[in-house]
């Protein structure tokens, strides 16, 4: 009686992968001899459709297909510049920014939110003197939070010649820049300006 044994040879697949846009895809990012296609480091245009398919000596196998979409914290396009009008006349500020999912915009006035004002522009049909302010503008996402003070500064009295330290913290996502400057300056320079940790003090 003799004995025989069985050895199956399976052809080793061939994957394809593409874009159904037509772009390109860097040899690099196919890895583990085309079972994965990875991104090193994801822009907005690979937001796309990827196609993949297997084939060997004993034909080709079904198309799969998936969708990448790419989420992203808010950016600026344009912010509201500083407007020096009289009483009477009209005054409009504008901010837009972009992000996934589409940030949401509001406003504030000294710190103070304008309720119900989330449109990408803000108007005074006719100023008066108690409009004279700070304007400012938020664009929020899931994946972004505006900045909110923890511990901000007070009035407080110094001795002249003596050291004397303010502190002002805040957090949100990303991580907030503190700024400091004299609210007499209108520009503020290099000299006046301070950009610290969310942990800084202001010393004079």
């Amino acid at each position: 009686m003799k004995a025989f044994r069985l050895i199956l040879k399976i052809p080793m697949p061939n994957v394809k992968w593409w874009r159904e846009d037509g772009g390109s895809i860097p040899v690099e990012n196919i890895v583990d001899f085309g079972k994965a296609l990875q991104i090193l480091e994801i822009k907005r245009e690979d937001a796309v459709t990827y196609l993949c398919e297997a084939s060997n000596e004993a034909g080709e196998g079904a198309v799969h297909s998936f969708d990448l979409k790419i989420e992203s914290v808010p950016e600026f396009e344009e912010e509201p510049g500083i407007i020096n009008q009289p009483p009477g006349l009209s005054a409009t500020f504008r901010c837009s920014a972009k992000g996934v999912p589409e940030p949401v915009i509001a406003w504030s006035f000294n710190g103070e939110p304008l309720e119900g004002q989330n449109d990408e522009t803000l108007t005074y049909d006719s100023l008066t003197l108690s409009d004279k302010g700070v304007i400012a503008c938020n664009a929020s996402n899931k994946h972004a939070i505006p900045p909110e003070f923890t511990k901000q500064p007070e009035d407080i009295s110094g001795f002249m010649g003596k050291k004397l330290g303010l502190p002002c913290e805040a957090y949100g996502s990303p991580d907030p820049e503190i700024t400091w400057w004299k609210s007499e300056d209108e520009d503020k320079g290099e000299d006046e300006e301070k950009n610290e940790n969310e942990e800084s003090f202001g010393e004079y």
